[in-house]
């Protein structure tokens, strides 16, 4: 299955744009290195990538959707979280069981559903949602956390700081 960047996929947001177009370009290199049977060298580069990308990618969306006022934020965050958590499980498989075909297959179909699931679907309402509210100020914020807990309530959604 090949997957390729287009204009349709934009959330018109420049940063994120770019995070998501690298994530289709490593998942390219890897659907080519499975075909190639030179998956082993692509996989460890591949699930480093993909930590730091769930990393920086996720807080980055998460940030700009609470500075936006997304009523969504909450739920779209879950998906992050439970994202963020198939990336562990995959690391962990691959220390488990090394650069296997079963490793490169399973972190192929991660990154296919991400793809199509997360930022098909959840990523592109987010993206139309911001298109509606160009030009519009964001709510302010009124940070009601605990000290040191890292977290406020906004609007009723949970803010991350």
């Amino acid at each position: 299955m090949a997957i390729r960047w287009n204009a349709s996929l934009s959330v018109g947001v420049p940063i994120i744009d770019g995070q998501h177009r690298r994530i289709i370009r490593e998942a390219a290199a890897l659907i080519s290195a499975m075909r190639a049977s030179q998956a082993d060298a692509y996989i460890e580069r591949t699930l480093r990538f993909m930590t730091g990308y769930a990393l920086t990618h996720f807080e980055a969306e998460e940030r700009l959707m609470l500075d936006r006022g997304y009523a969504q934020v909450e739920v779209h965050a879950r998906e992050h979280d439970v994202l963020r958590a198939r990336v562990r499980q995959l690391v962990y498989d691959f220390r488990a069981f090394g650069p296997s075909l079963p490793v490169a297959t399973a972190l192929n179909t991660f990154v296919c559903h991400w793809f199509f699931d997360h930022i098909g679907q959840s990523d592109r309402a987010l993206a139309e949602w911001l298109h509606g509210r160009k030009g519009e100020r964001p709510p302010t914020c009124r940070r009601q956390g605990r000290a040191g807990t890292g977290s406020a309530r906004c609007g009723g959604r949970l803010a991350r700081s």
